[in-house]
């Protein structure tokens, strides 16, 4: 067995319990293997095990032994079909959905590049506004045209 060191009274319980290099029954097929090499034979290997329709993604909860997943998959080809079609249908709704959400955003995309060459344009035209000779005695010391201010500068009125 394994090189594990232990009082002479602690091998029996160790070799039935926890020995990774005792030989042990497989619970699902009988094939006698080390136990280190178990967890890999189920998980692999072991006809007995249950094992996950490859439908399952589609609905179908069947856990064949993997020995009987083909006999499985032959019997239940309709019953796969129909969930497959199924999750076919839900993925073309998705997919409709999806094209009208990316419409939608392109869309707006286009949009708010307008808004930013308008934006970009205004800009522009402060920038020249703020450049014409006598506009500082319009906007006063924070630079802002107030309509007090225009109605005084631009009235036939004087105040």
């Amino acid at each position: 067995h394994c090189l594990t060191e232990m009082l002479a009274g602690e091998v029996p319980s160790h070799v039935e319990s926890a020995c990774p290099a005792a030989e042990v029954a497989c619970a699902g097929c009988g094939l006698r293997l080390l136990r280190q090499t178990l967890p890999v034979h189920r998980e692999d290997d072991c006809p007995g095990q249950p094992v996950a329709c490859p439908y399952a993604r589609e609905g179908c909860t069947a856990q064949p032994q993997r020995a009987g997943l083909q006999r499985h998959m032959a019997d239940f080809l309709v019953c796969h079909a129909e969930l497959s079609a199924r999750a076919l249908r839900a993925l073309r709704e998705q997919n409709g959905t999806l094209h009208a959400q990316v419409q939608a955003l392109t869309e707006l995309s286009e949009r708010n590049a307008q808004l930013d060459a308008e934006v970009r344009a205004l800009r522009q035209i402060v920038a020249e506004i703020r450049d014409l000779p006598g506009i500082h005695r319009l906007l006063g010391v924070r630079g802002q045209l107030t309509p007090n201010r225009v109605l005084r500068e631009f009235s036939p009125f004087h105040w």
